[in-house]
């Protein structure tokens, strides 16, 4: 059986993981958008979170658009997301090392 060494916090649901092995850096893509952690910290929180919003039209309401699929670049410096608006949005990552 496996020992469960890690945990971070997301409170939200989790639709696909991917791994950056250059950064050890690995992004979740949720319901609520993005979120990056930093393996080699020792936090639990996020590097990285990136919100998806849309205001409904005819109402004051906000709602997050869901991401569904990630993916790191082979060089592990781009990341792209898929979202239930139909639409892939690509980020630019630096790191500070």
């Amino acid at each position: 059986m496996a020992e469960q060494t890690r945990e971070f916090d997301n409170d939200s649901q989790v639709t696909q993981l991917a791994f950056n092995p250059k950064y050890q850096w690995i992004a979740a893509a949720t319901e609520e958008g993005i979120k990056v952690w930093d393996l080699m910290s020792n936090t639990k929180f996020p590097i990285a979170f990136q919100k998806v919003e849309k205001t409904i039209v005819g109402k004051k309401a906000t709602k997050y658009i869901q991401c569904t699929s990630i993916a790191w670049n082979s060089l592990g410096t781009i990341l792209y997301a898929g979202f239930t608006d139909g639409n892939i949005r690509v980020w630019k990552i630096v790191s500070k090392n």
